[in-house]
């Protein structure tokens, strides 16, 4: 067999958006706006960035040896919603990535 040596290396990992504004301590400061599409909390965006200071330090070597390469591009994307966005924002910022895309197939109908 032939090793097909042109085709991506990709790993796709799928991660839960932070700790959202609505449901805390901070519900009493919720407006209209916030029930549809809320906010992080200030420990939300602690805890996305940690988890992309996390993902850079111990899993993108582990994710690289899996695929038997290193990656050419880091991709991080994101449904349109706030909470998500920001969470990818705060990622991006652990991992030492400048850019996110936001992926309108990544929605609720």
């Amino acid at each position: 067999m032939v090793e097909n040596k042109s085709r991506p290396r990709t790993v796709v990992a799928m991660i839960r958006h932070g700790e959202k504004i609505d449901n805390t301590i901070f519900d009493r400061f919720k407006y209209d706006w916030v029930a549809h599409d809320p906010i992080l909390t200030p420990n939300g965006c602690f805890y996305a960035r940690e988890k992309g200071v996390n993902i850079k330090k111990h899993h993108i070597v582990e994710w690289e040896e899996l695929v038997g390469g290193n990656f050419d591009k880091i991709t991080v994307e994101s449904s349109p919603y706030c909470r998500t966005m920001m969470t990818a924002a705060n990622i991006c910022l652990g991992m030492d990535v400048t850019e996110f895309k936001v992926n309108y197939m990544f929605s609720e109908s």
